[in-house]
């Protein structure tokens, strides 16, 4: 339970600081997406890998030489399940926990631009902030099953995401494009136990900013 706390400060602190970013940034874009993703599950307890839609919004601040700071905020939804000691994306008839997530990207990029086309490559991390709720309709006797897996959430690095984006914009008009990108995230915790694939998170970004 100490974990969640502290991870909610934690996440709390960076919300404020990313949301602050345009009052303390000049010269910042701000970009709103559509990200359809899918996560790997090999486990077949499990649903089979969950694809979802996220809603996001970020900014990109310039930085000398062509590099960018590129802050970004997506929000998904989904169903786990608690299976003995694992903790697994489910399908909606067996289903424990709804869980909304908001994954902070914090990457750094360089950007190159032939005219009315840029082509953005950034590196960085995501940070997971995940917290499930008794899924409707069923029974309170699951809610051990819903702690278990808030629990599972912060435990060995599961919350934390080393990510790679690769964006590409055209100019619509002075100051505002659109483009699309595409996104991977690498699951620490999954990495550092021998399994490089569980959890990892591929994304395709449709992105519009000004």
């Amino acid at each position: 339970m100490k974990k969640n706390f502290y991870a909610k400060i934690a996440f709390s602190l960076l919300l404020i600081i990313f949301f602050s970013l345009p009052v303390f940034s000049g010269n910042v874009k701000t970009v709103f997406s559509i990200s359809p993703q899918i996560t790997i599950n090999k486990d077949k307890e499990g649903a089979p890998s969950p694809i979802k839609t996220g809603v996001g919004v970020g900014f990109e601040i310039p930085l000398p030489h062509n590099f960018i700071f590129a802050p970004n905020l997506t929000f998904t939804t989904n169903y786990y399940l608690q299976k003995e000691d694992k903790v697994l994306p489910a399908e909606i008839e067996n289903r424990t926990a709804l869980v909304p997530s908001l994954m902070l990207d914090i990457p750094f990029g360089y950007k190159f631009t032939i005219k009315n086309f840029s082509l953005s490559a950034k590196i960085g991390a995501g940070t997971l902030f995940r917290y499930g709720f008794l899924a409707f309709g069923i029974s309170d006797y699951e809610q051990t099953s819903v702690d278990y897996i808030n629990q599972s959430f912060y435990k060995d690095l599961a919350w934390l995401y080393p990510m790679a984006e690769l964006d590409f914009d055209f100019l619509i008009k002075e100051k505002m494009t659109a483009g699309f990108g595409i996104k991977y995230y690498l699951p620490l915790k999954s990495f550092l136990e021998g399994d490089k694939l569980q959890n990892t998170i591929f994304g395709l970004q449709f992105r519009f900013a000004f």
